[in-house]
């Protein structure tokens, strides 16, 4: 698809002197680069191409966004505009360019890993009774106010765990119980296979997770 909208004929011209926000996952700004100007990036009048990662949560203005710093930098006022853009739709952060494949894996991916352990939370308390609409409504509340006193008391996640782990009660129960099905390791090694597959979707790589144990 790639090739076929950015290298279409007279796409060239259209894009000269512009500034591109690509939202691609995986895709580099070279290789939209290489896909726009095969036989090289011109020295006047090239378009400036600016990687962006938002997420799902854009469509209740909560996205983690996060903006690739290109080499050579944009302007102060290009950097302002993609920022403004995409500061209405949530949080913003400029990393270095060789992240982005992690940022599309926590950042892109996240919020499926984390639906994933909500749904848990909320089956959980479905088997000891609590119906599916309130146990849902529960677990997704619960989240949300542990990450506000992450993003808004500046708590770190284990002085929260610490801080309902009342000796021999039911917290550090069910929290061992975590442990030992090693969901911290389990959650972790999804990000970084994540991060993987990106990288290799990027690349072209076809059948990725067909292939990958």
């Amino acid at each position: 698809m790639l090739q076929e909208v950015l290298g279409a004929a007279g796409m060239r011209e259209a894009l000269e002197g512009k500034l591109i926000m690509s939202i691609l996952a995986g895709v580099s700004v070279e290789q939209i680069e290489q896909t726009i100007y095969p036989d090289g990036v011109p020295a006047a009048n090239a378009c400036r191409v600016v990687r962006v990662m938002p997420n799902t949560a854009a469509l209740v203005r909560q996205s983690m966004t996060v903006i690739a710093q290109p080499t050579p930098p944009l302007s102060s006022d290009q950097t302002a505009l993609v920022t403004w853009i995409f500061n209405r739709c949530g949080k913003v952060v400029q990393l270095p360019p060789h992240l982005m494949d992690a940022c599309t894996s926590l950042c892109g991916s996240g919020p499926a890993f984390v639906a994933l352990i909500l749904e848990g939370l909320a089956d959980g308390a479905v088997a000891m009774g609590i119906p599916r609409k309130e146990a849902q409504l529960m677990s997704a509340q619960m989240m949300k106010g542990t990450t506000g006193l992450v993003l808004e008391e500046n708590r770190h996640p284990s002085i929260l765990k610490d801080m309902v782990s009342t000796p021999g009660g039911c917290t550090i129960g069910g929290l061992l119980t975590l442990e030992e099905g090693a969901v911290r390791g389990n959650v972790a090694r999804a990000v970084r296979e994540a991060t993987v597959v990106a990288s290799q979707l990027g690349q072209g790589v076809k059948n990725v997770n067909g292939t990958r144990h």
